[in-house]
């Protein structure tokens, strides 16, 4: 009797300590994906769902195949060797939501000694918006700095509008016309700067 007692006590703990792991496992901001070493889908999270917009059971009938797109297959089999081996792989992945559209993400990638395939994937999307933004800035801030230094080398009306076409049609687009006013309105076309196979016409 005490025996069965003791080994009631231990099932029930053992099974605590699960839920428990569960929950933090459902409470991460973060999905986490396991697979068998086939790639079907054993367990996901919460966020995992919320991200892909697939409930727990519906990705549970998929593989890892099911949610990249067609062209990165061949690569997750090179990653899947280089899992086997022992080696963790962090690295960007897009992955398909249920809508269709894709998700940038950042996924953290392990094979157990077990061969359970887990992958920890982090939606960077708005940091990779942030980032493209950040370096558009940068290069108008650079661009506009050295038109600025472009401009300041002369004091000439006529070569201040040619620079002014120069560089509009060097860095931002294929033809720049420049048109001025005189005083009396009437309407000139200073310079016109065309780029034609690396070449500039005037």
């Amino acid at each position: 009797v005490l025996t069965a007692v003791s080994l009631n006590r231990t099932y029930e703990a053992l099974e605590s300590s699960r839920a428990w792991s569960r929950s933090l496992v459902d409470q991460a901001p973060d999905g986490v994906f396991v697979a068998d070493l086939n790639g079907r889908y054993t367990d996901v999270n919460s966020a995992g769902c919320r991200m892909l917009g697939y409930t727990r059971e519906e990705i549970l009938g998929k593989t890892l195949v099911d949610l990249i797109p067609p062209e990165d297959v061949e690569r997750l089999a090179r990653t899947r060797e280089q899992l086997l081996r022992g080696h963790a792989d962090v690295s960007e992945w897009s992955l398909r939501h249920k809508d269709g559209h894709r998700i940038t993400t950042e996924v953290s990638a392990s094979i157990f000694p077990d061969g359970r395939w887990q992958g920890l994937v982090r939606d960077i999307g708005e940091r990779k918006r942030l980032e493209g933004e950040l370096r558009t800035a940068e290069a108008e801030q650079k661009f506009l700095a050295e038109f600025g230094n472009a401009l300041a080398a002369t004091i000439d009306d006529r070569e201040t509008v040619q620079i002014v076409a120069r560089w509009v049609s060097d860095r931002v687009a294929d033809c720049c016309s420049v048109e001025t006013l005189d005083e009396e309105g009437q309407l000139y076309d200073w310079a016109i700067q065309m780029i034609k196979g690396g070449k500039a016409f005037v």
